[in-house]
């Protein structure tokens, strides 16, 4: 069930799984039971200038806020930490018929000086996004496991200028390590408002198996600084497509003449390697029409290890199938290229199979039944509403989407409404934009909920396929 927005008690709209009914029913609206006051910025409290933030967000039925979203904001330096307070807001659930549900409300936050907390100062916390390190290539087939404990040095601009080895379990880790480190990003820490060097430690662990790579927050961190920017766990192995008992990679080296033809600053001695990545997602509207295409061109890898520029092979290719093939680039991570032994900026080649039963990216056996009773059946093909279920959907798995770059490189902030098959087993399939505020959160948002794993769902005790949409918000930091 989607939120019931509470604008009015008379006629309460719910969006189910297949559409949106109106519905008449006693309704309670959410309750705040405890409050976080906001901490204020250091200019702001400085000056003693006050404000609020409107935020439209969801209250669900155990009474937790998530979704926020800005309506108004007095000064946009309050958007932030507007936001860190908001997400600790208790509530007590919206009701109707006296059930909890799903509530959409506006809030607001407010900052008066009177009763806010001063400024505090922060230490460097991490990015939106950054790599672990690939196990030792020269290690492999060692069977050997370990972690490395890193000291880093962060700059005023947040990147890392040096990095010490702590502690180490294998001396073949640490230059992997090391190397991997300078090449992240940080927000620097603050100090009486202003950005100032910071230090940080950092542990990684390294295991062959790439499915153990992890990334974890050091003890001497406090961890509620990160709120939003980490994963405490990446399983690099969920990331990857395995395909012909291989790891599919859509990249290869330039040739040598390509190379020749690099501006000079893109020249490298070492080429980049990439790292990991998440498969891509057969855009729907292809998939019905069983469209397939490669897909090739060159992506720009930055020193840090990130596609920041595609250049595509034909400006004529299917512009669904692009927009995919944005957002596995997105999601790609690399060891960068080098020359003289500092990272560059330079290009590599990519190509992508769309065919979805024997290409790259492909769709599984239990989305291929689903596909064929919609092409059978068309607009009438019936699938089991939520509401018929035994019990309410129960998410297992939620992976966050990553704010798109390269597709929209002005838009900050935005939603994507999605709609996507559960499958027997609680798989996603089939993700489709259904309406998006730009195309390039559309695909990111898809490829995200692709990841999804739910309780199977039940019907008089028996799995069963149902259809749901979901909104995802993308806001800007």
């Amino acid at each position: 069930m989607s939120p019931i927005p509470f604008r009015t008690l008379a006629l309460v709209l719910i969006v189910t799984a297949l559409g949106a009914i109106a519905v008449h029913g006693q309704v309670v609206e959410p309750k705040r039971t405890d409050q976080a006051l906001p901490e204020y910025p250091y200019h702001l409290w400085k000056k003693k200038v006050s404000g609020e933030v409107v935020i439209e967000h969801i209250v669900t039925t155990n009474g937790s806020v998530e979704h926020p979203k800005v309506i108004h904001a007095s000064n946009k330096k309050f958007i932030r930490p507007a936001f860190e307070a908001i997400r600790k807001w208790q509530f007590k659930p919206g009701t109707e018929d006296g059930v909890p549900v799903i509530a959409s409300i506006q809030s607001t936050v407010r900052f008066k000086i009177e009763n806010a907390l001063p400024p505090r100062d922060s230490p460097p916390r991490r990015n939106r996004y950054w790599a672990p390190p690939a196990y030792p290539e020269k290690m492999k087939g060692s069977g050997e496991k370990g972690k490395v404990r890193m000291r880093l040095k962060i700059s005023r601009s947040g990147e890392v200028s040096s990095a010490k080895i702590v502690e180490s379990d294998h001396k073949g880790f640490n230059r992997q390590a090391v190397s991997v480190a300078k090449i992240w990003n940080y927000w620097p820490a603050i100090k009486n408002g202003k950005r100032v060097k910071g230090v940080i430690e950092e542990t990684v662990s390294f295991e062959e198996d790439p499915g153990q790579i992890v990334m974890s927050v050091a003890k001497t961190t406090d961890p509620s600084h990160f709120a939003g920017f980490i994963r405490q766990t990446e399983r690099i192995h969920e990331l990857l497509t395995k395909v012909g008992g291989r790891y599919w990679s859509p990249f290869s080296n330039l040739s040598k003449n390509q190379q020749k033809a690099l501006p000079r600053k893109m020249r490298y001695s070492t080429p980049p390697v990439y790292n990991y990545g998440v498969s891509g997602i057969y855009p729907f509207a292809e998939l019905l029409a069983n469209h397939r295409e490669v897909i090739t061109g060159q992506v720009t890898i930055s020193a840090k290890g990130e596609a920041i520029k595609i250049e595509w092979a034909s400006e004529n290719a299917n512009s669904a199938l692009k927009g995919a093939t944005t957002a596995i680039l997105e999601s790609a991570r690399f060891q960068p290229a080098t020359r003289k032994k500092k990272p560059v900026a330079t290009k590599m080649n990519f190509k992508i199979n769309f065919d979805p039963y024997s290409g790259d990216v492909r769709i599984t056996n239990s989305a291929a039944s689903i596909l064929k009773k919609l092409r059978l059946e068309g607009s009438k093909a019936k699938f089991t509403s939520t509401k018929a279920l035994d019990q309410k959907l129960t998410i297992v798995t939620r992976k966050s989407p990553m704010p798109p770059r390269l597709g929209t490189p002005e838009e900050t902030e935005g939603t994507a409404l999605i709609e996507f098959y559960i499958d027997e087993q609680g798989n996603t399939a089939l993700p489709r934009v259904y309406k998006t505020d730009h195309p390039g959160f559309g695909y990111a948002a898809v490829q995200a909920i692709a990841q999804w794993k739910f309780e199977p769902p039940l019907k008089d005790g028996q799995p069963v396929v149902v259809k749901v949409r979901v909104p995802v918000v993308f806001k800007g930091e």
